[in-house]
């Protein structure tokens, strides 16, 4: 019922909605009242399930759907035209590959990993559309739709209990202000690492660890500390497990293909499951190691030739990097820089919950604390255009919200309708439940303010980003009209 009155109130506020109005903080600024009702709606119905002795995993599916419409959709159903610069680019160059069967070397360093831009222009020849300016607008929510599957299959296989899972599931989104799911090959990409992993997590485990005293003899202290890097042990049998294996080198092959930066954070992903036992070697990390240097040598020399120093440059320089990551976004005009803090809030926050989490939670495997941590020595390799924390932030985020759903499932798994016998124990058996209720309004109270915040921030470009069609009438007038030679 909430849901249903949460989706009503969306499409009410998407339709009142006018972009022309749209003030300087962006999107926020023409969400009415109906929409925060929505969000309002949404995140209670999420807590009343939870709060079931066995929440219904199609009721949390349908939810978890209604919020990424909610958090990814609004910004497509209010404006006309998709806003994002960049996505647009991405159409000319899958439009150039469509038209010509090739890629335009010495254009743009993006064609040097054409993955994505081939494999849309195929789609688009597939389904007879020719451009992919149809999926444009509504790239987010697909590409966010898209992560369920995967990151509900890390959430059962990472050892987290199912309301931990859940919780971290919608916390995902609920975080996700980075704003890279737009029609671009990281998108995609993100794709990848999530089955990737996933695929590592469901399919294989690590054994058990011996436990020992730390204060015995130091070769039983070496002997249990070798016992750490016991190899993991794959769950399928013979083929099967093979298959999973060559899904996994296909995915990485795509992902070496198609982007300059996830390959590295996928590299470290794996290597951080091995470390943690989750692999049965090393092989699947070196491979992708290697084959993402293999291609940066030698098939995108059209890029490097000549630029080494914008490959290499930042590489080592830590301090340069965070410089351009962080200190070098916080400019602009005032209503920027407040969408700018509020991130940096958000980020912070997240990451400070998820340590909680770590410190809480009892388990042999630590793997979801390293896939947490590791992404972000990736900023040594370099600024990549002040983008670099944004992903690295990114790649740590669908495990550091399982860690925060550990902190976050404590008073819903303590709520309690256990029939006692005399009166203390009925009063006490009330108040511990009043309690735990209260716990999970706080909780559902908290994952609504985060929503709130991520709607401001994500949206926050909107007010310069966003286009009319006006303004989209006018440049394919001079599309039309300038003749070859002409400057535009």
């Amino acid at each position: 019922m909430l849901g249903s009155l949460a989706f009503a109130a969306w499409l009410t506020a998407v339709w009142r909605a006018d972009p022309a109005r749209m003030g300087a903080e962006g999107l926020i600024t023409v969400l009415g009242p109906a929409y925060w009702i929505a969000v309002i709606c949404s995140i209670c119905a999420v807590v009343i399930e939870l709060a079931r002795s066995r929440p219904r995993p199609y009721a949390l599916l349908g939810l978890a759907v209604l919020l990424v419409f909610i958090i990814f959709g609004s910004a497509p159903a209010i404006e006309p035209i998709a806003g994002n610069p960049t996505s647009w680019t991405h159409v000319g160059f899958v439009d150039y590959i469509a038209r010509n069967g090739k890629v335009l070397q010495g254009y743009d360093a993006r064609f040097s990993w054409p993955g994505m831009f081939a494999l849309a222009a195929v789609v688009d020849s597939i389904t007879g559309q020719h451009t992919p300016l149809v999926f444009l607008s509504w790239a987010p929510v697909g590409f966010e739709l898209s992560y369920l599957p995967a990151l509900r299959l890390i959430a059962r296989a990472s050892g987290v209990s199912v309301r931990a899972g859940w919780i971290g599931t919608f916390l995902f989104y609920a975080f996700n202000w980075v704003d890279q799911d737009y029609f671009s090959p990281q998108a995609l990409n993100m794709l990848f690492f999530l089955v990737v992993i996933g695929c590592v997590l469901a399919f294989w485990k690590a054994p058990a660890i011996p436990r020992f005293d730390s204060a015995g003899p130091v070769g039983l202290r070496v002997r249990s500390w070798k016992a750490q890097l016991n190899k993991g042990i794959g769950l399928l049998r013979g083929s099967r497990q093979a298959a999973v294996v060559l899904l996994i080198v296909v995915l990485m092959a795509a992902c070496v293909a198609s982007h300059q930066f996830t390959p590295y954070a996928l590299v470290i992903a794996l290597a951080s499951c091995y470390v943690t036992r989750r692999l049965p070697g090393p092989e699947l990390p070196i491979l992708l190691a290697v084959m993402a240097v293999g291609w940066l040598s030698l098939a995108t020399v059209n890029f490097w030739e000549g630029h080494l120093s914008l490959l290499l440059g930042g590489v080592g320089s830590l301090s340069s990097s965070i410089g351009a990551n962080v200190s070098n976004r916080i400019q602009g005009s005032a209503a920027h820089r407040f969408i700018v803090d509020v991130r940096l809030v958000l980020g912070a926050t997240s990451l400070g919950l998820a340590g909680i989490g770590a410190y809480l939670r009892r388990n042999q495997s630590r793997t979801l604390e390293f896939l947490s941590i590791t992404p972000f020595s990736l900023l040594v390799l370099g600024s990549y255009g002040g983008e670099a924390l944004l992903r690295c932030f990114l790649f740590s985020l669908p495990f550091s919200t399982l860690l925060i759903g550990t902190v976050l499932e404590r008073p819903f798994g303590a709520v309690t309708t256990k029939l006692v016998a005399t009166p203390r124990a009925v009063y006490r058996a009330l108040a511990r439940k009043e309690r735990n209720w209260a716990g999970c309004v706080l909780v559902g109270s908290l994952i609504v303010v985060v929503v709130a915040l991520t709607t401001l921030t994500r949206g926050g470009n909107d007010a310069f980003e966003s286009f009319s069609s006006t303004e989209r009438a006018a440049v394919t007038y001079v599309y039309q009209h300038a003749k070859p030679g002409q400057s535009v």
